[in-house]
């Protein structure tokens, strides 16, 4: 049965595709929406086989952006208006890179290989529309679930963990304490939870420490129930403080009885001071940096600097000056750094290599005038690859003949 977005993007294509390239006919008289897409049509865009090509791939991408925002309820309805701004966004970035491939092959055909990157802006948490019992919710959310760990850890390590604790009786404890189960964020929380659960059973030190908010125990039975609540509460906290503020992009828990949520945003940083350790937190900075911040107070540019003693609780002073032999004990190496050192060690960036092929990008920003801002965590990243044989150039559409 096909989704209510493909359904309406479907008769929405019907109007896009209505050209004599497409069906040999020519239209009595256009629409509106028509006459938008006719403005688009200028002496830039590739024409023949090229425009076919940036037609097709960008409606494959306009329905797979809508069907992604639906199933997150990002949508209250597709209307026109809302299809031909993603449709008139997305057919442009193509076409502005299809003019400059067009230049070195003839047709969509002579491109052995291409690849698609398309860039949906703040598409949140997939949601789950149905009853809250184990079996539905296990149907909206654990394959993908049990994918992406098993990318993380291995097949064996998903399998000993679900024999440890089945998900399954996991899930069915949390709707006994009618903890509700919404969404992706959610159900991975509340299952990847299992695995912290596993590396503490055999660690009674841990029970009794006191730490993260749990009383200290000598029974792991006391402390696993204690735990799960103590799990339940951090994240409905976060989640609070990520829908209230959607600049942050997560955060941890510290200070007394760990009740205080640090929170993740860009060009924040964290310095912990545990003894002769010291652990830096949030946004990465390189080795040089880190070296000049603690041994002469230099705080790099667009950043703020906040401290933490051993027990995660807010310093009112930055650290003294550090000498560069202490730092060089707690991990630091002061100059010259080395050069293999600095490149392992520096914040991350976007990757800008240029994959084997041809490489197009596209963005799709969220419409504001639908959904509440979301964080910037949430940007989703889908990829298309083709590989395209080599053959004689053709129409990828057939034009319907007339045999009568």
């Amino acid at each position: 049965m096909p989704s209510k977005t493909a359904l309406l993007l479907i008769s929405i294509l019907v109007v896009f595709n209505c050209t004599p390239v497409l069906s040999g006919k020519q239209p009595s008289q256009n629409s509106d929406l028509e006459k938008q897409i006719d403005r688009l049509v200028t002496s830039d865009i590739p024409t023949g086989l090229w425009k076919n090509w940036v037609d097709q791939t960008t409606e494959t991408i306009v329905g797979t952006v809508l069907e992604e925002w639906e199933k997150r309820d990002l949508i209250t309805q597709i209307d026109d208006v809302l299809f031909t701004n993603i449709h008139t966004s997305v057919r442009e970035q193509f076409t502005a890179q299809t003019v400059e491939i067009k230049k070195r092959y003839p047709s969509p055909y002579d491109m052995k290989e291409y690849k698609i990157e398309v860039t949906i802006e703040n598409t949140g948490p997939e949601k789950h529309f149905g009853p809250q019992t184990v079996e539905t919710i296990m149907e909206s959310f654990h394959e993908e679930y049990s994918h992406g760990t098993k990318y993380l850890y291995g097949e064996a390590s998903l399998k000993e963990l679900d024999a440890q604790y089945p998900p399954a009786e996991w899930i069915q404890m949390l709707l006994d304490k009618r903890v509700p189960i919404e969404n992706t964020d959610d159900y991975s929380q509340y299952l990847s939870s299992r695995r912290r659960l596993v590396y503490l059973e055999d660690k009674p030190e841990e029970w009794q420490s006191g730490k993260q908010g749990i009383s200290p125990t000598d029974d792991f039975d006391t402390y696993k129930v204690a735990f799960v609540n103590r799990m339940i509460w951090e994240h409905q906290q976060m989640q609070a403080e990520l829908l209230a503020n959607p600049d942050l992009m997560g955060g941890f828990f510290g200070g007394p009885q760990a009740q205080t949520f640090f929170p993740y945003k860009k060009g924040r940083v964290y310095v912990k001071r545990d003894g002769k350790k010291i652990v830096f937190l949030g946004e990465k900075l390189t080795p040089k940096q880190q070296f000049a911040l603690l041994s002469e107070g230099a705080i790099p540019e667009k950043h703020e600097i906040t401290y933490l003693d051993e027990n995660l609780i807010r310093l009112s002073e930055p650290l003294p000056p550090i000498s560069r032999e202490a730092l060089l004990e707690a991990g630091i190496p002061g100059p010259p750094w080395n050069d293999a050192t600095l490149k392992a060690n520096e914040p991350e960036e976007p990757d800008t290599h240029v994959p084997a092929g041809e490489l197009f990008q596209v963005h799709v920003q969220h419409p504001d005038r639908l959904i509440m801002p979301i964080s910037p965590r949430y940007t989703s990243h889908i990829h298309y690859g083709s590989i395209v044989q080599a053959q004689e150039s053709k129409p990828m559409f057939d034009v319907p003949q007339d045999n009568r």
